[in-house]
């Protein structure tokens, strides 16, 4: 349970900073001109004082006001500083009053070439400068130079100065960024390049002066990889043949771009691609989703979503790669998968993936208790479904096998029963673990895996009732604002209906944390929470994202996949502080 605890931690922490930084997120003058052309990646967010009506008028702002975050982390910071005495008492307050002071002025940081003089010590080529003003500059500059110096580690060379209205910090070798920051923009820079200016254009016009841009040239970053690999001198030799074969190289730009839209916040991710399109890039390159995908999607479902993915496609990539890396490595590729045969029966790309669908569907509805974590399902349309059953059925035979090998009093085992009528000719396979009883099953030509048997049951019949996705108003609205674009994929999540059981849970998760900190009545949240919807698509110029929600990443941290993944958690800590409670049928996986 260690790692459900670290996602767990990392998805609050996600939330918490997605929501604490949004201050930083607002509309000044972007910087893109000041940096050298060669950027490797450039990130730009403008500064607080920047903000304008639209942030004041924002859920976002009403969100981050009820739930009075920056109070409460201030006031743990002091609470904090109280106990440190002398120079760590005065620094930390001058950190305190730093950080305060930059985030409300726009600061943009530049990624250039890696030094790799020295091989076993590459140095990068950092410029981080805040426009805060003369006489902010200039006496910052001072007392950061001032603690600099107390430093022990003098390896790394780094420069702190103040040029006109900016503060600049350098690491690694001199980019020449005083003398651009001390002039007008120079017409040089990053924002006068074609590929900047195109990449930034996938946002739509004026997205070079959205409030929080993100850029990472994909050849530069690359090269630098490259350079490095080959200064190790160990598998200089197989790597380009990697990064070919995964198609790595196929990677020109990627983007992101956030902004408000009204009361909304909306994200934008743009990854340019080349034409040849293989390896990794195959998660990326897909086709629209058709009609049958979307109607597996009951319209009554608070939390949904799609994805196109091609096993057969990739498998065979992977092999490719495999043989341009490796002269024998399409050799051991095969022979990996005749073993895999061999030991279980199955053939993976005849039987299983020939037999399994492109597109993949997922969502969550409400049970008579209005909760829905505990309906997740997963469905796909099956090209083979019989085949598929075959094979199924026998790797869950060699599971089983494995199991009672390892341990012939397991309870932990592969078994099948009926549906509930009306359902009863439906077989369910259900795998009885000590937290869950995850089942699958085949309807027609689709393949239901839900977390539980009931689960997949419930959407077999909701299906059946409740109407596609398409016909859900709320889904509609968002897709509309969106642009209706035709989507390769798509998450969506309907905050308002999953607020009261994430808001429960996440009360847990802070009281068992022991968090200083007393969530504010669901009441006072609601109305800040509004629908989120992602969308993807793919084009000539390569995969595209877009999402609306009230705050950044507001559909990811808040998805009910979270609330079961907390709810385990939850689970299973009890479980081990009160083991006499345990069911007796509840045991370890062998």
């Amino acid at each position: 349970m260690t790692i459900l605890r670290s996602m767990q931690m990392r998805s609050m922490a996600l939330m918490l900073a997605a929501m604490t930084a949004v201050p930083v997120f607002a509309r000044a003058e972007n910087d893109a001109d000041r940096v050298p052309a060669d950027a490797v990646a450039y990130v730009h967010w403008e500064g607080e004082d920047a903000l304008g009506g639209q942030y004041a008028a924002s859920h976002m702002k009403g969100l981050l006001d009820a739930l009075n975050l920056r109070e409460t982390l201030t006031a743990l910071m002091d609470k904090r500083m109280a106990k440190l005495e002398g120079p760590q008492k005065d620094k930390a307050q001058f950190m305190k009053d730093f950080l305060h002071t930059a985030v409300k002025y726009p600061t943009s940081v530049y990624v250039g070439t890696v030094d790799l003089s020295n091989p076993d010590k590459p140095l990068p080529t950092i410029a981080i400068f805040s426009k805060m003003g003369a006489a902010n500059a200039g006496e910052y500059a001072d007392k950061l130079n001032s603690i600099a110096a107390d430093t022990k580690d003098k390896s790394v060379p780094f420069s702190i100065s103040a040029v006109g209205d900016y503060l600049l910090v350098t690491i690694g070798a001199d980019t020449d960024m005083a003398k651009r920051l001390a002039t007008v923009p120079p017409t040089d820079g990053l924002g006068s390049t074609e590929d900047f200016n195109k990449t930034m254009m996938q946002f739509g016009a004026g997205a070079v002066e959205a409030p929080a841009i993100v850029y990472i040239n994909g050849e530069a970053a690359l090269h630098a990889i490259d350079d490095l690999v080959a200064s190790k001198g160990r598998g200089a030799q197989g790597w380009p043949a990697a990064e070919m074969a995964l198609g790595l190289t196929e990677i020109k730009q990627i983007a992101w771009a956030g902004n408000f839209d009204g009361p909304e916040w909306v994200g934008q991710l743009f990854i340019g691609m080349g034409p040849n399109r293989t390896g990794l890039l195959d998660f990326l390159d897909n086709k629209p989703l058709s009609d049958d995908a979307l109607k597996q999607i009951p319209a009554n479902a608070t939390w949904a979503g799609a994805f196109a993915f091609d096993g057969s496609r990739f498998l065979d990539d992977m092999r490719n790669a495999a043989g341009q890396i490796d002269p024998r490595g399409q050799q051991n590729f095969d022979f990996g998968l005749r073993q895999f045969f061999a030991f279980t029966g199955v053939d993976i790309k005849k039987d299983l993936l020939a037999s399994l669908g492109t597109e993949f569907t997922y969502f969550a509805f409400p049970d008579a208790a209005g909760k829905s974590a505990d309906n997740l399902v997963m469905a796909t349309k099956l090209k083979n479904p019989q085949k598929m059953d075959t094979a199924l059925n026998t790797l869950e035979n060699t599971i089983n096998a494995l199991i009672m090998q390892r341990d012939s009093n397991s309870s932990v085992q592969f078994k099948t029963e009926a549906l509930d009528a009306p359902d009863d000719k439906i077989t369910a396979h259900i795998l009885t673990l000590p937290l869950a009883s995850p089942a699958w099953a085949i309807q027609g030509d689709v393949l239901y895996v839900g977390i539980s048997k009931s689960a997949v049951q419930h959407a077999i019949d909701n299906g059946a009732t409740a109407g596609s996705i398409t016909a859900n108003p709320t889904f509609a609205a968002l897709r509309k604002k969106l642009g209706n674009q035709q989507m390769s994929g798509f998450g969506y999540l309907d905050l308002p209906k999953v607020a009261p059981e994430d808001y429960d849970v996440i009360k847990e998760l802070l009281a068992e944390w022991s968090v200083p900190y007393t969530l504010p009545p669901l009441a006072a949240l609601t109305p800040h929470l509004t629908p989120y919807l992602k969308v993807s698509w793919t084009d000539a110029a390569g995969f595209h994202v877009k999402s609306l929600g009230a705050f950044p990443f507001s559909g990811d941290v808040l998805s009910p996949y979270q609330v079961t993944v907390q709810k385990l958690r939850l689970e299973a800590m009890h479980e081990r502080r009160h083991p006499a409670e345990a069911p007796a049928t509840q045991e370890k996986l062998p």
